[in-house]
């Protein structure tokens, strides 16, 4: 029972104070499994704070263990540390873990003994993004019911983007009823139209065409959603956005329109869509159908791509290093993905965009792109250091240990290889002696 932890404090604060290896609380916990009679006792014969934040004040892994010395030459060399802070001071309430697993009882529980559904976690991501990510409609309907925002922004967007993202056409229908904004991107590329068009969720698409999204929205490098669709040989939504007025003409970020994107992939039936929207082009000997795709596989046109990839492949990681420096790694993330389009064999960019997806939290995404880095080049130490941080932040610190062992083999003078790999051992020994207790 809860009286057999008083540790003399008073059971209420014992309580309070009990915090897994993840910064949970009893309350997170408790929320999470649905416990109603637990949350129930928590709030009214213990008086805990219903706002109670997770791993409040605590690093999941010191930023330290992540010198700013090692990244890219290219990027913000001597940034404050404290900038990535956010990454991993997460912040989520009880309501957040009650919303995430769709325990309306405990949602509805919590909104009426105070529960604040605004507070956003470290990276700006609410309880509505979760529930509109996770699809859960009663309790994303229970939330707008209490008038919060509808469009928050934070790291995945608003919860219109993260709807689209996860193409819950249900959820973007009620957050639309409810005012979201068709056209808000996210971090200065991703409108919630290109989202639903990448993810390829038509229902989505139609939705936000309906309400008003500007279907010629493009990134800062010129992506549409038309380009993307022709890209990606989906027929339906070529015809649906060129009936919502989509332009045909617009230019991507490699210098093509949509009709050579589908004649470069051999989607002929899209070519023919396409070609009756689309002004002729000049370089074009042949304007027609046969004549298009004829010359999408000539000489002439891979040497006129070549030249042009050769000048984006530096535009681009030239605008993904500036985007870094501002911190907006999603931004970041965007031009980095183009370069390596572009060029898939540069291991700089592999290593470049695992910072970034480490700097938003995403473990997973940051050791995939550190492998492919280590791939490129094995015997490159700060490869092995971008898998050891990235295993780190996952709570690898075995594996986090070796990558950082290898890297300091291959550059036995690097101090900061040498204070990671410490750190990431001693993160060892505190886990293993946690096991232990438990």
């Amino acid at each position: 029972t809860a009286r057999t932890l008083d540790d003399g404090r008073g059971i209420a604060a014992t309580v309070a104070s009990i915090r897994d290896l993840n910064g949970r609380g009893a309350f997170h916990v408790a929320a999470t499994e649905g416990k109603i009679d637990v949350c129930k006792y928590f709030v009214e014969e213990l008086g805990l704070d219903v706002n109670v934040t997770s791993c409040k004040g605590k690093f999941r892994f010191l930023p330290s263990q992540f010198p700013v010395s090692m990244e890219d030459d290219e990027m913000c060399t001597h940034e404050c540390v404290s900038a990535i802070n956010v990454v991993f001071l997460i912040g989520d309430t009880p309501l957040f873990h009650a919303a995430f697993e769709n325990h309306l009882a405990v949602v509805e529980y919590l909104l009426d003994h105070g529960a604040d559904p605004s507070i956003p976690d470290e990276r700006g991501y609410t309880v509505l993004h979760c529930a509109s990510q996770e699809g859960h409609c009663e309790v994303v309907n229970l939330l707008l019911s209490k008038g919060i925002p509808v469009d928050p922004d934070s790291f995945v967007g608003t919860p219109l983007n993260a709807a689209a993202r996860n193409r819950q056409e249900k959820i973007v229908k009620i957050l639309l009823e409810h005012g979201a904004n068709p056209n808000k991107v996210s971090d200065s590329i991703f409108s919630p139209l290109l989202v639903s068009v990448l993810t390829e969720s038509l229902e989505c698409t139609k939705l936000l065409i309906k309400a008003g999204a500007d279907v010629n929205a493009s990134t800062p490098s010129g992506t549409t959603p038309l380009s993307v669709a022709a890209h990606e040989g989906l027929t339906d939504f070529i015809k649906c956005l060129l009936e919502a007025g989509a332009d045909p003409n617009v230019v991507n970020e490699s210098g093509r329109r949509p009709i050579e994107l589908a004649a470069l992939f051999a989607k002929r039936h899209d070519v023919e869509i396409l070609f009756h929207a689309t002004s002729p082009i000049p370089y074009m000997p042949d304007w027609s159908v046969d004549g298009i795709i004829s010359f999408v596989k000539s000489e002439r046109f891979k040497l006129r791509d070549e030249e042009l990839s050769s000048n984006r492949f530096a535009e681009m990681k030239s605008k993904g290093g500036n985007a870094f420096k501002k911190n907006e790694y999603l931004t970041a993330i965007y031009y980095y993905s183009m370069a390596m389009e572009m060029n898939p064999l540069d291991a700089t960019i592999f290593s470049n965009r695992s910072v970034c997806w480490l700097r938003r939290g995403e473990g997973d995404r940051a050791l995939h792109d550190a492998q492919v880095c280590r791939m490129l080049r094995p015997k490159w130490p700060k490869a092995c250091y971008r898998e050891g941080a990235a295993r780190s932040l996952l709570n690898d610190y075995a594996g986090a240990a070796d990558a950082f062992l290898e890297g300091l083999t291959l550059d036995p003078g690097n101090e900061e290889i040498e204070k990671a790999l410490w750190e990431a051992v001693e993160s060892m020994k505190k886990l293993h002696c946690s096991d232990k207790k438990q």
